[in-house]
This record gives C-alpha cells, sequence and structure tokens, in this order.
C-alpha cells in the first residue's frame, strides 16, 4: 500500500507495508478509515457497530514469510489478528478493534499466483495450457494453485481460457481466501456442489506453525503448513467450513477444476422479466419443483428492484453495451440512470449441466420450454433478447462459459446500508407447498416492491431478493456434504432464500428492520419456510434480541451437530491455544480462553464485564454471559460494552449483586435434546470466561 501512515519498520522483519490506527477514529478522510473500509461498514456505520471494524493496524504482508512474521508479532504483543482478502462478509467479521490488528491479503499482485500442475503433479506453463487448448480443445491441467487474492471472476476466466471450470458465487469481486472457507455457494450447487468440495489442499499459517518457525528459524518449512486431506485431515476438515476464519492464515488454495469437454452438451437460458407479484409466486414454486430433478438442473430467480442497477450490477463491458444501446432507460454514462425511476426485473438464471456427459434429454428440452412458457408475456420488453444474448437453451455452451455468464460484475447490489437475511430450508418440496412458502415470499417481497415504486426508489428502498434449489436426492451439494471431509454445516438443506432490504436514509432504517424481524418470525419460527434456524457464516446476522453476532451464544444456528462443534474447538485449541486467530464475538473460540484476551479485544469495560460474569457463573452456576452494546465509544475509538446485560441460560436476566435486574430477553428455538423454549447449551459454555 503506498499513502501516508505506512510504518512498516515498527515491525522488524517485515517486508510489507504497515497502516496504522489514527488517533481520530471519526476522520472519515484519513488514509487508515478508507483503508479500513469494507462491504459492511455501509451497514454498520454508527459508533456501537463501526467499532468493531477498526484494527489498531492493517497489515499487508509481501509474502508468506511476511505472514509468518504478522502473526509472531501479534502473539508476542498479546493481541489477536482478523484476516481479510475481498472485505466481503456480511457482518464484518473480517475486521476487528481494540488493540488487535487485521491482516490484509489483498495488496496488489501479492498472493495472486496461478500454478498449473499435470495428472503427475509436473508443473504446466499458463501459456502452454492456453496454446493447448485453443488448438486442440483440451488441457493437460489436473490441479491449479491460486493465491488467496483472487477475485472470483478473476479465477473463473483464467479456468475459462484453458476449459476449465469450479462452481463458486455470483458475485466476482468477491476473493478467494473468505469464500472457499466459508463454502462457495453459487449456481452451480445441485450439478457439482460448493466450491470448497472442489479443494484438495491448502497453504496456511496457523499460530503453533508461526511459534514453530520462530524457534527453528525456518519461515516457510514449518510456519507455512501444507495441508490435505490426507496429511492433516482434522485441520482440512476444520478450516473448509468450520469458522469465519478463526485457523490461522490460508495464503493458497489447491483447486481440482472440472473439465468442458466431459459435459458437451451444457447449456443453459438466461431471461430479464418483468416484475409482478403472481410471477415471483410461480418462479418461486418453480424453484421448488426443482428438487425432484436429477442434478444436471439448477435454477436460480433474483429480484433487482430497479432496472437501473442492471448495467453495473453486471460489470463494466455490460455497463457500456446497455448505456450505449439503452441511453433512455439507463442514461448515456455510468450513474444517469439511476436518478431515473426505473421498474423491478425478476433475473432467471436456469442451467442443464450434462453431469452425465449424454445427449440432451427430452425431459431438459421440456423444462426449459416449461420456463419459456411461463415468462410468456412478462418480458422487460427494452431488453428483450439482448440480454439472452449468447446463454440460450437451443444451443449447447460449455460450462465455464456458463458460469462467467451467471457472475455479478458490480461490486455491491445497490450502494446504500442494508439489512440482510439469508435462510436455508430444512423442508422437502412437499412440504414448502404444503405451507404456501412460493405464494408467502412474493407476498413478502410485494410489501415492499408492490408499494409506491417511485416513492420507494426515491427514499433509497430496494430489495435484493435471491431464490434457489440447492437441494434433493440428486444434489451433489447434498451428496458431497455427506463424505465428512469437510465441515460445511447444512449440507441436507433444500431451498436457499435471500432477502436483503437496502436503504439510503436512517429514517428507513426502522422499517427494514421491521420487515426483517417479520420474515424472522414467520419464516423461521412459525416454520413457513423452515423448522430450524440456519446461518451461514459469510450472510451473518442477528436479530432482535440477540447478542451482535456472539458464535459462542448462538453456535446452534450456524453449526449442524454439538459433535461438530465441538470437534472444531478441539482443533482450534490445538493449531491456536492462546486464540491468536479470534479477533471478535462471530470467532470459533478454544477451550481455556484466556479472560485477560477480553481486554484487548474490546477493551477494560468489557474485561470488567467478563470478570463478573465468571464470578456470577462460579456463585449461581448457570450464567451464560452475554454482552449488549451501547452507543458509547471509549478513549481507543472502540465499543464500550453494557456490563449489566447478563443473562442466564434459561433466557431470564441474571442479577447481579447490589445490581437490578436487565429486561431484555433473547430469541428461544426449540432445538433437539432442550426442552421447548430455551436454547442448546454451548458444550463449551464457561470456557470464554475462564482464568486459566
Amino acid at each position: 500500500m503506498s499513502g501516508g501512515g505506512s510504518l512498516s519498520s515498527r515491525i522488524a522483519g517485515f517486508q510489507g507495508d504497515v497502516v496504522w490506527r489514527d488517533n481520530n477514529p471519526g476522520n472519515e478522510a484519513s488514509h487508515y478509515n478508507l483503508l479500513r473500509y469494507q462491504y459492511a461498514s455501509s451497514s454498520h456505520s454508527a459508533i456501537s457497530d463501526y467499532g468493531r471494524m477498526a484494527p489498531s493496524a492493517i497489515l499487508y504482508p509481501a509474502n508468506q514469510t511476511d505472514v509468518v512474521t504478522a502473526v509472531n508479532y501479534v502473539r508476542d504483543h498479546g493481541v489477536s489478528a482478523s484476516v481479510r482478502t475481498g472485505g466481503y462478509q456480511a457482518s464484518g467479521a473480517s475486521s476487528t478493534s481494540g488493540g488487535n490488528v487485521q491482516i490484509d491479503m489483498s495488496e496488489l499482485g501479492v498472493f495472486q499466483e496461478f500454478e498449473c500442475f499435470d495428472v503427475n503433479g509436473k508443473e504446466v506453463r499458463y501459456a502452454t495450457a492456453v496454446n493447448a487448448h485453443s488448438k486442440k480443445g483440451e488441457t493437460p491441467i489436473k490441479t491449479v494453485r491460486v493465491g488467496v487474492n483472487y477475485a472470483l471472476k478473476d479465477v473463473n476466466k483464467k479456468l475459462g481460457d484453458v476449459g476449465l471450470f469450479v462452481p463458486h458465487g455470483q458475485a466476482g469481486h468477491v476473493h478467494l481466501g473468505g469464500h472457499v472457507q466459508t463454502g462457495g455457494y453459487g449456481q452451480l450447487a445441485r450439478a457439482f456442489g460448493l466450491l470448497g468440495d472442489h479443494v484438495v489442499g491448502f497453504e496456511i499459517v496457523t499460530a503453533e506453525s508461526a511459534k514453530k518457525a520462530a524457534a527453528t528459524g525456518d519461515s516457510l518449512g514449518d510456519g507455512v503448513l501444507k495441508v490435505t486431506k490426507a496429511s492433516h485431515p482434522d485441520l482440512f476438515y476444520a478450516v473448509l467450513g468450520g469458522s469465519p476464519g478463526n485457523f490461522g492464515v490460508v495464503t493458497h488454495v489447491t483447486l481440482e477444476p472440472l473439465h468442458d469437454k466431459d459435459h458437451p452438451e451444457s447449456r443453459g437460458l438466461r431471461l430479464v422479466l418483468a416484475y409482478s407479484k403472481e410471477l415471483l409466486a410461480q418462479l418461486a414454486q418453480r424453484v421448488v419443483d426443482v428438487e425432484a430433478l436429477p442434478a444436471d438442473f439448477d435454477l436460480s430467480v433474483t429480484l433487482v428492484s430497479s432496472v437501473a442497477k442492471l448495467p453495473s450490477y453486471f460489470g463494466d463491458e455490460w455497463d457500456s453495451k446497455l448505456r450505449a444501446k439503452f441511453a433512455e432507460q439507463f442514461g448515456g454514462s455510468r450513474g444517469a440512470g439511476a436518478q431515473q425511476q426505473q421498474p423491478a426485473v425478476i433475473l432467471v438464471y436456469a442451467q442443464w449441466s450434462n453431469v452425465q456427459g449424454t445427449p440432451v434429454t427430452e425431459q431438459a428440452k421440456e423444462w426449459f420450454a416449461g420456463i419459456h412458457e411461463l415468462a410468456k408475456g412478462h418480458e422487460f420488453s427494452p431488453l428483450s433478447g439482448f440480454f439472452s444474448d449468447g446463454v440460450k437453451d437451443s444451443v449447447h455452451l460449455p460450462m465455464s462459459k456458463l458460469t462467467a455468464a451467471w457472475i455479478y460484475g458490480s461490486a455491491r447490489e445497490f450502494d446504500t446500508p442494508y439489512v440482510k437475511r439469508t435462510y436455508l430450508s430444512d423442508f422437502n418440496k412437499d412440504q414448502l407447498q404444503q405451507n404456501e412458502w412460493p405464494a408467502w415470499v412474493a407476498e413478502r417481497v410485494d410489501q415492499i416492491q408492490g408499494q409506491d415504486q417511485d416513492q420507494g426508489q426515491a427514499h433509497g428502498r430496494h430489495l435484493s431478493v435471491l431464490l434457489q434449489n440447492i437441494g434433493g436426492a440428486q444434489s451433489a451439494y447434498v451428496r458431497n456434504g455427506a463424505k465428512g471431509a469437510t465441515s460445511y454445516s447444512w449440507r441436507d438443506s433444500s431451498v436457499i432464500a435471500v432477502l436483503d432490504y437496502f436503504y439510503a436514509s436512517p429514517v428507513h432504517k426502522a422499517a427494514a428492520l421491521a420487515w426483517q424481524a417479520a420474515n424472522d418470525t414467520e419464516a423461521i419460527d412459525h416454520k413457513k419456510f423452515s423448522g430450524t434456524d440456519r446461518r451461514l457464516f459469510d450472510a451473518s446476522y442477528f436479530r432482535p434480541g440477540e447478542t451482535f453476532l456472539d458464535l459462542n451464544a448462538c453456535w446452534d444456528v450456524y453449526y449442524d451437530s454439538q459433535e461438530k462443534y465441538a470437534k472444531l474447538i478441539r482443533v482450534k485449541t490445538a493449531v491456536d491455544p492462546a486464540n491468536i486467530f479470534t479477533p471478535n464475538l462471530f470467532s470459533l473460540v478454544a477451550n481455556d480462553y484466556p479472560l485477560k484476551h477480553q481486554a484487548n479485544v474490546y477493551g477494560l469495560t468489557a474485561y470488567i464485564a467478563s470478570l463478573k460474569a465468571f464470578l456470577a457463573h462460579k456463585i449461581l452456576g448457570d450464567a451464560d454471559p452475554i454482552f449488549a452494546i451501547s452507543d458509547e465509544i471509549d478513549e481507543r475509538g472502540h465499543t464500550v460494552w453494557d456490563d449489566k446485560s447478563l443473562l442466564s441460560k434459561t433466557g431470564k436476566p441474571l442479577a447481579l449483586p447490589d445490581e437490578a435486574p436487565v429486561s431484555r430477553s433473547p430469541r428461544k428455538q426449540k432445538t433437539a435434546g432442550n426442552k421447548p423454549g430455551s436454547r442448546a447449551a454451548s458444550p463449551i459454555r464457561s470456557a470464554a470466561f475462564s482464568p486459566n
């Protein structure tokens, strides 16, 4: 990083740049404040929230040796480190606060290796592979070693140019490092599973490996672990799905990509349709119905609440094409169309992946024909034909081209704050139909989208909605999960529903929160969409009455079994016993978590609160401390915690000596093995407050 604040000499042996926190955390124009900004900053901008994204320093390693140096620096100074690549985690968990630092892997040109290997493990020059593919349609590549600083759109292009592909998410600017650790959900889930299912190895610096390197002086040999399922089965299992990045710093990932030539009849369909509540309900029903189909079939339905967003939604190339051809709809230059009031549109992405390599089936032809019939009369006429150009179910399109067609080029959906929800369902298609979920979700969307659209857009009120089927007995998402090699949870889910509410004015935040609270109550508590609350690390959120993303307090909505959670804690304890990579509450915690560490993470106030909680636990025996968040900050610019908000595991306020009870009650959830209305007890309920 260039610019003011670079003081790398203050960390001995560190070759990369370091940017230290400014004395005035409210000075948003400063170099530091620009660099600490990430996707979640827009939506957690209140001091009580933004304080969680204010590391004492941001370290930009220049190489793997720098990563080892950084980890040892963190340990020697008794603080923790968060790890960031793209910075897209929805709640800011890739950042930290207090005395902690952020290790940022996004330096241009660093951790962006793309190395290819053949079936014998011999390196293949990428240019040679590109040439072979262009001339013969074949590639000698078996695996690729990729630096974590690659954006998904760039990984996709590099692979596509040699006839290869992997399943991955649709947000093209998301980077590989965090994406692969939290799954890699995307359009190809039923056909090929998650991105993480195609990882055969990775390189990681853990707290213990860095410590060993400090003793031996061998940073690369001892400091960087080369992990495979065979060499380190527990660590392989844990890193791929077990946390939002709390086992160490992953620097490189080795993928075993899929080959276009094995799917010679693959094809897809891309439509842009004018929004209506009735059409959305019908398409949601189509999403539900996919469960009964073979794995070849993938379908997602996306609502974009203003067509004016489409050009930038699909990147610079689409932006220039659309603005040139449809100046009236989008304006003649970037940003001009955003000032016009524009209708909502529904994007339909349908794919038949030809998993078995057979000729196109009659079932596939009938499926595509059914979607065309449903879409008839709903085409968004200004873009009819233009948007589907090149992605037509009547002709074969290589899988690498299809994966590229599904990528969203924009850095974010809308440039405003949000209240996000991502739900996973444990209901099968019959249950979802019986519950009339397709009609329900269309009604919930229309409650916002069906209001006066001009007025809503004038206030910056937008929805971004994604409905996709990932389940069924034949789904690779389900079948790969059953193998148990990785720890991604909820692999028996059927449908994923993303309901994101964007708002421009703070006065409209209450409406967004209320809408999402009603969704939570109806979809989860009243079991309209799912019988259990299932959440994902990359799309984490918290409900009213819950602590702001305390993973130890809500582990049962992120992990699908207590056995898995306990196993991951054991792995964490083995590789990071001092919790170097536990930089915030939304982190996996090792056993015997040092109490003093709370002071580093959240300041002295939280340390005192933790001490009170521990004493209360010793005195009363049933305390499960949960801290509430105030709107104050301390002199270092991070959150002051309300040390009176302690709740027992029964959900009742816990009164400390000489203090009045606090009237807060958390959400209650029925969990297997617990009484109705009680939360599942954490297997390490008091470990975070152990004085040892």
